[in-house]
């Protein structure tokens, strides 16, 4: 997670501790692409005319895969937040 910069910043001298937020120090272009697959995640599963312009150059079988994909995580997340896990949003 260094790399991205995607650790947690921390803040100590003797007793005293804050921890913060991530340190941002590492690739902007990673942690971005990063942060915005993790929040797609939360709408509705649906292709969109980018990601269906890039498929259909794909075998049916792929394509398959990748519906399926995007179908299960979509649903994981409807389900934790079903049973009570917050997000940031």
């Amino acid at each position: 997670m260094a790399y991205p910069g995607l650790g947690p910043s921390e803040y100590s001298t003797g007793k005293t501790t804050r921890r913060n937020g991530i340190t941002r120090e590492g690739n902007g272009c990673v942690r971005h692409k990063l942060i915005d697959g993790a929040w797609t995640w939360h709408y509705q599963a649906r292709p969109e005319a980018r990601e269906l312009y890039f498929l259909r150059a794909k075998s049916p079988v792929v394509q398959d895969i990748a519906w399926k994909a995007q179908s299960q995580l979509t649903a994981l997340y409807r389900a934790l937040r079903r049973n009570g896990k917050k997000t940031s949003s």
